[in-house]
């Protein structure tokens, strides 16, 4: 919100990103950045074009970058100008954590039941997808370093593979952390980050949304990426509108989000979010992110953020 930007001062899990639709952004990332990046100088950049779903508006930044949305900001002398499409560009992760010798990242989901007052939930679907070929730090095949490019993938099992449960991810992690209960423990703490984290960005973005009320039939879904560093901590990458959720996507029922699938069928059968007990209907527990109608996630929240941060959520 203008005016209380101090309320999110602690953004230490976004990686390094510029808005180019944003003029004075757009120019400080040319006046300052480009050059270093694409000279090998500092760290490479990724660009990312909206509106282009799978990992298809996701390209290496490089000096002879041959995308149309791109050429139009004229390297930075175009900055401001309107019309310009909506680009991001986005700093790679360091101290990657690698699965397989392969990037990977995390994806799970979050249902907004309400807005006023807002009411969020956390999906029990959490699984962690790879790349299809073994990181190289100066590779820019999409297969290399973007794990939403294996949706492309025609072979099913090539594509199921790529998915890997929490389950399996434990049988990775056990001999880095000493084992299987260590590992456990560790996932939990990365997801209860995850969770905060999630949560203080959609109490930034929920302004957008369509305003509604308990007790109808309107939701939002949202899938989130994450990308872990060698010590788990996540690092968000990207929040997703209309997430996929079906099987043509997966190509595998074993990977599909089945919590988030069953709600929905649930919901397309007539059923009212208010009328559901999601852990019996679904099958597993939707953890609480934050109900602000409720007076002791009010006091949790004012624990977060300052007071005139939270009162605009009420």
């Amino acid at each position: 919100s203008k005016g209380k930007e101090h309320c999110f001062e602690e953004w230490n899990f976004i990686p390094e990103t510029y808005n180019l639709r944003d003029a004075q952004q757009c120019r400080y990332f040319f006046d300052n950045v480009y050059e270093d990046a694409v000279s090998g100088k500092r760290e490479r950049f990724f660009v990312k074009i909206a509106k282009l779903h799978a990992g298809t508006g996701v390209r290496v930044l490089t000096r002879d970058l041959n995308i149309s949305q791109w050429k139009q900001y004229n390297l930075g002398g175009n900055c401001g100008e309107e019309g310009l499409p909506g680009i991001l560009a986005q700093k790679e992760l360091t101290n990657l954590y690698l699965l397989d010798d392969r990037k990977s990242d995390i994806r799970t989901y979050s249902l907004v039941l309400s807005v006023k007052p807002f009411n969020m939930l956390m999906s029990p679907d959490f699984f962690f997808r790879r790349t299809l070929g073994k990181f190289n730090a100066t590779s820019t095949r999409p297969e290399d370093f973007l794990s939403q490019y294996v949706a492309h993938h025609s072979n099913a099992q090539v594509v199921d593979e790529a998915y890997v449960s929490d389950e399996e991810w434990i049988n990775y992690l056990q001999n880095e952390f000493g084992g299987v209960e260590a590992a456990k423990s560790k996932l939990e703490e990365t997801a209860k980050k995850i969770q905060m984290f999630t949560t203080k960005l959609m109490m930034i973005g929920y302004k957008a949304l369509p305003k509604f009320q308990d007790g109808g039939d309107a939701f939002h879904l949202f899938g989130w990426d994450y990308m872990l560093d060698n010590d788990l901590n996540p690092w968000w990458i990207e929040a997703n509108a209309g997430p996929q959720t079906n099987r043509g996507h997966f190509k595998s029922a074993a990977r599909q989000p089945r919590y988030v699938a069953s709600f929905l069928d649930r919901m397309a059968k007539g059923q009212k979010p208010s009328e559901l007990n999601l852990k019996v209907d679904t099958g597993k527990e939707f953890t609480r992110l934050i109900d602000l109608g409720k007076q002791d996630d009010v006091d949790k929240f004012f624990g977060i953020m300052p007071e005139e941060c939270v009162a605009e959520f009420l």
